[in-house]
């Protein structure tokens, strides 16, 4: 018989290595650096978030003074209102190109400027639009601006504005509106010669019928729709027929009438 071969079983032989004990003892430390790195990192994180929080929870983060200069008819109370913005406000969130955005829409503001300066403060400046014409009915007072807006105001301005025309009988705040808009577009040297403005509807056919005095004397009878496109003629009209006293324009045509004796 052929004998078998038998394979001795193998076996490893560790060798003793003295630097082997400081090597386990640097991966330990290299462990227990890298558990204090990750403590500290988020113990700076809950720092920040803390310190970010009490900051926003305190006044220092607020806005500490508002000026506004330039109004005269809107009261400060009115402008901060409109803006959006208070002592309570968040400094940080103010931003002047919103605010200032916010502001243009408001009626009698023709330009604004919003800036924020040292210690948290806000500077709104304004420049307020042209009185056009203003109505007075029911104890309120509403003066009404060049873009056509409408605002309403103190009754103590009353007698700063009276020498711009005054709008009467106008009881449909749609109509109104709408009559304030044409008025915005007729030109500056014909509003100055106006003085009160009627509306005076004759039922049931001419229902958008106004009647305005003229400073020069004259009277001039005209529909709403008509107003921008027609009384930029006025100075043309008046050369034409120099001794009329009352124009009824109806549409791109004028019936001049004599004065009463």
């Amino acid at each position: 018989m052929a004998r078998k071969k038998v394979k001795k079983a193998s076996t490893k032989r560790y060798y003793y290595n003295e630097h082997d004990d400081n090597q386990v003892e640097q991966l330990r430390t290299k462990r227990q650096k890298r558990r204090i790195k990750k403590n500290v990192k988020r113990a700076l994180v809950v720092c920040v978030i803390l310190l970010v929080v009490g900051f926003f929870s305190s006044d220092l983060s607020r806005v500490s003074k508002i000026t506004v200069v330039g109004q005269r008819y809107l009261t400060e109370e009115m402008v901060l209102k409109e803006a959006g913005i208070s002592k309570k406000s968040f400094h940080i969130l103010t931003y002047p190109y919103f605010i200032e955005k916010k502001l243009e829409q408001v009626p009698m503001i023709k330009n604004v400027k919003v800036s924020r300066g040292f210690f948290y403060g806000i500077k709104i400046e304004i420049e307020e639009s042209n009185v056009l014409a203003y109505v007075y009915q029911d104890e309120k007072l509403r003066i009404v601006d060049d873009k056509g807006a409408m605002l309403e105001v103190s009754k103590d301005y009353l007698k700063d504005i009276q020498q711009s025309p005054r709008l009467v009988g106008f009881k449909d705040e749609k109509i109104l509106q709408e009559f304030v808009i044409e008025l915005a577009k007729i030109p500056e040297g014909t509003l100055a010669l106006m003085s009160d403005i009627v509306f005076s509807p004759v039922e049931p056919y001419d229902k958008r019928r106004v009647e305005i005095s003229m400073s020069d004397g004259k009277k001039v009878i005209i529909r709403i729709e008509d107003m921008a496109s027609e009384l930029k003629y006025y100075q043309e009209i008046l050369s034409q027929e120099p001794n009329a006293c009352v124009y009824d324009i109806y549409g791109n045509k004028v019936y001049a009438s004599p004065c009463d004796d």
